[in-house]
């Protein structure tokens, strides 16, 4: 921050000579507003982990296929700048975790969509310390993913340089940090953009190389209990730049087209649509939460109910090999792996052990 003064809502101009002008953005192929999904489902979509996960109880899990990280350079840096504002990264064992809580489940279908195909989602109920219900999503993944655990603090020179580069930062960023809508102006509305972050390396990177593709970004400091950046660019400069911003969150993508569709409309008719649609994200987001609470509330409950199968499950198990049955033979009967089967037969002899070893001792006088 040495040499350069930031107020609130002043605008801040770079020139980055070391970019290059000349270079053909990307442009993202803007879907019909009628093939957006519909609100109308979202209640299926909320619910995305299942009611009842109690049929493996006890059983070995089958080792996961995790498939490698094979995008290209333009997805790793989508990847790479969507962990960077939304997702806690770290080594799990041998695999690269990604976890990544919200109250929005747009935000949970693109994180399937993202990470979904390359290991399996595990989904869980949090309680956040404000007292909110939210839920979790985990994807234990391939080593190959581990550009992931390095967060970026700043940009990297070759990402601002190149426009296609650039602009699947800003996406992935985006999705994460970013806002698209509708801002009221003089009775008119106009679009606008913005995206927030505390890293403010990160942010005036970005602010500079929009900056420098003539977008008109302005970069103001939000005080709370920790300074927040933010960036903003609207009107003309924002219908300039949203076309070259590939949403992948269907929210967002359902704002631009509105902000696209009606920038510079009447407030009173492209108000009541852009308020429809944040009505309609608060509706989900209520639904989610209702979900999240409800799962959280009966967390104990289901361990319970786990741990009574579990025991009925070994029960059963240790009844078969007092019958006589092989190991192959008791894994068919009740429908688990064979080396889930050897795992119960060990317990097994461990336990007629031990009661010949607790049982009195005959005497003869």
């Amino acid at each position: 921050m040495t040499g350069m003064i930031i107020r609130p809502r002043q605008q801040l101009n770079w020139e980055l000579s070391s970019l290059n002008p000349t270079a053909s953005p990307v442009t993202v192929p803007e879907p019909s507003i009628f093939s957006l999904p519909s609100y109308a489902g979202f209640l299926s979509e909320a619910d995305l982990f299942p009611e009842s996960d109690l049929l493996n109880v006890g059983n070995t899990r089958p080792p996961q296929n995790l498939r490698p990280f094979q995008g290209s350079e333009l997805e790793r840096t989508y990847l790479t700048y969507f962990a960077a504002g939304d997702l806690h990264t770290y080594w799990h064992g041998t695999k690269v975790r990604v976890e990544g809580g919200t109250t929005h489940p747009a935000q949970l279908e693109l994180m399937r969509d993202l990470f979904g195909g390359h290991a399996k989602p595990i989904f869980g109920a949090k309680l956040t310390p404000t007292g909110q219900h939210s839920v979790r999503a985990t994807f234990d993944l391939s080593p190959s993913f581990d550009f992931l655990l390095e967060k970026p603090r700043r940009i990297d020179r070759l990402v601002l340089r190149e426009d296609g580069l650039f602009y699947s930062a800003l996406s992935g960023f985006s999705d994460a940090e970013g806002h698209v809508g509708l801002r009221e102006s003089h009775g008119r509305a106009y679009a606008q953009y913005s995206a927030s972050n505390r890293k403010y390396h990160l942010m005036r990177d970005f602010a500079r190389g929009l900056v420098s593709r003539e977008h008109n970004a302005g970069l103001y400091a939000l005080h709370a209990k920790k300074i927040q950046w933010h960036m903003e660019v609207t009107g003309t400069h924002a219908l300039k730049l949203l076309p070259h911003i590939g949403f992948r969150h269907r929210e967002k993508i359902r704002a631009r087209q509105i902000a696209m569709v009606h920038n510079g409309d009447l407030w009173r008719n492209a108000g009541l649509i852009y308020s429809a649609h944040r009505r309609a994200i608060k509706v989900e987001r209520s639904a989610l939460e209702e979900i999240a609470a409800r799962r959280f509330d009966a967390r104990h409950d289901r361990r319970r109910t786990k741990n009574e199968i579990f025991r009925q499950k070994v029960e059963s198990t240790f009844e078969l090999f007092a019958k006589g049955l092989g190991v192959e033979d008791v894994a068919q009967r009740l429908n688990f792996s064979v080396r889930t089967a050897y795992r119960r037969k060990e317990k097994f002899h461990e336990s007629k052990a031990g009661s010949r070893e607790s049982s009195p001792k005959s005497t003869h006088p």
